[in-house]
């Protein structure tokens, strides 16, 4: 087992992993019965980190806070010179629960969105073991309600940040599953959206081909620049102490 050291992101934690590390840990995770939540940490994610107590707490208390992002891969190079790559989590953590004979719970997105996405899960991963689904508009208690009868290992929860990771931080430890967040990725597998081309991703310019996707995100994206500038105020304050 490859041990990767944590790595603090202006004061955000984050494991600098790639894919392959990222299905060892995660592997490892579940084998080992062990339960709780994965962050994804981006840009966006760490400016509220910054700002907000309460979301602090919930990255803090995450199992595998993992990058997700060019803000993320950016950060973890030019404050700790350490590679990493943005991990596509959603995707990784069902070929692993399939690959360990884990049982899945799929929750979120809107019905008809859930549906289509359920079927191409199905298509996708024939051997994998889904206990149970429900899309992302039911009541909360019917949720719970029905996360609980289905017992799973792995929850795959796509609610859109802070929801998903408010919720899994409520309920991980009570339902003793690993909650991973899918935010929009429901939609990509039941192709209602396309993900960014590999091009796109390899080089940090997914914000770029979403935005060009998704005109009304430019307030969203506006926080990379925020983002930044406190990246590079950030690195010359530790220069200087």
């Amino acid at each position: 087992m490859t041990v990767i050291e944590k790595i603090q992101v202006m004061t955000c934690p984050m494991y600098p992993v790639n894919s392959a590390q990222a299905s060892e840990m995660l592997r490892d995770k579940l084998i080992g019965d062990e339960f709780g939540y994965c962050v994804a940490i981006n840009a966006e994610k760490i400016n509220r980190y910054l700002r907000d107590a309460e979301f602090r707490k919930i990255i803090d208390g995450s199992i595998f806070p993992y990058p997700d992002g060019a803000g993320a891969t950016l950060a973890a190079k030019f404050l700790a010179k350490k590679a990493c790559e943005k991990i596509n989590m959603p995707v990784l953590c069902l070929d692993v629960a399939a690959e360990t004979g884990s049982r899945v719970f799929v929750y979120g997105a809107k019905p008809e969105v859930h549906a289509l996405a359920m079927e191409a899960i199905g298509r996708r991963f024939p051997a994998l073991v889904v206990c149970g689904s429900e899309h992302g508009y039911v009541d909360e208690t019917d949720a719970v309600s029905a996360l609980r009868g289905a017992n799973p290992d792995l929850v795959l929860i796509a609610l859109g940040s802070p929801k998903q990771e408010e919720f899994a931080a409520k309920y991980a430890s009570e339902l003793g599953a690993i909650f991973v967040g899918g935010g929009g990725s429901l939609d990509i597998m039941a192709g209602v959206k396309k993900r960014a081309p590999e091009f796109f991703v390899n080089n940090g310019l997914e914000w770029a081909y979403r935005l060009a996707q998704e005109p009304w995100r430019l307030k969203r994206q506006l926080g990379l620049v925020v983002f930044v500038l406190r990246l590079i105020k950030y690195r010359f304050r530790k220069m200087e102490s």
